[in-house]
């Protein structure tokens, strides 16, 4: 992660003002998933956009006080778009698109330069990508994939006793060794949050 990316509580409210903009002033107003990245340097939002008819896929960027719409794909997709989440810094971000049980990699010009047929025999709703590796989620199971030597391979696989409802990846030193790994956080239909290690073991 780049120094980018590390924001403060007063660049998380200007962003958070920033969508919300958005979300009042887009021309379509309609749209279903959004993802962004912020750079701090220049205080620019970027966002990807997954609108209405959940098979159209937009980027925006908000530059000098307006959003600008830097690309929409040219046609809508075949099947419809589940999830979309914004990896990378400003400079090299990619966007990555869940589709059925489908993982999909798209560039700024939104050309497709990744594709992984997951595991997955449900729709893939949660969506994570950090560096060389990736997270997602269905209503009950979880998959871990790590990028090596230009193969992808299963990391972990875990399955869920209750239904996911929001997944998050954080980072941290739960075992105060000096070590941060990441953790994966399951927000499950029963009101409990579970804890899953970076061997898909888990913990709470």
């Amino acid at each position: 992660m780049t120094s980018r990316l590390k924001l403060t509580s007063v660049q998380i409210r200007w962003s958070a003002r920033i969508a919300s903009l958005f979300c009042r002033s887009s021309p379509n107003g309609n749209f279903k998933s959004v993802s962004g990245l912020v750079d701090t340097d220049l205080w620019r939002l970027w966002l990807a956009v997954v609108v209405g008819n959940l098979k159209t896929l937009e980027y925006w960027e908000y530059k000098k006080g307006e959003f600008v719409q830097t690309y929409r794909s040219p046609q809508p997709l075949v099947n419809e778009i589940s999830r979309v989440v914004v990896s990378g810094s400003n400079d090299k971000a990619a966007v990555f698109i869940a589709i059925g049980s489908q993982i999909k990699g798209v560039t700024k010009r939104g050309k497709e330069f990744f594709k992984l047929d997951t595991s997955h025999t449900e729709q893939i709703m949660h969506l994570h990508v950090l560096g060389t590796n990736l997270w997602s989620a269905g209503a009950y199971t979880l998959n871990c994939y790590a990028s090596a030597n230009n193969t992808i391979a299963d990391k972990y696989f875990f399955v869920c006793d209750d239904k996911i409802n929001q997944m998050i990846v954080h980072h941290c030193d739960l075992s105060r060794s000096g070590n941060v790994e990441p953790f994966v956080l399951l927000a499950c239909n029963d009101s409990s949050i579970k804890v899953v290690d970076d061997a898909g073991h888990l913990m709470y």
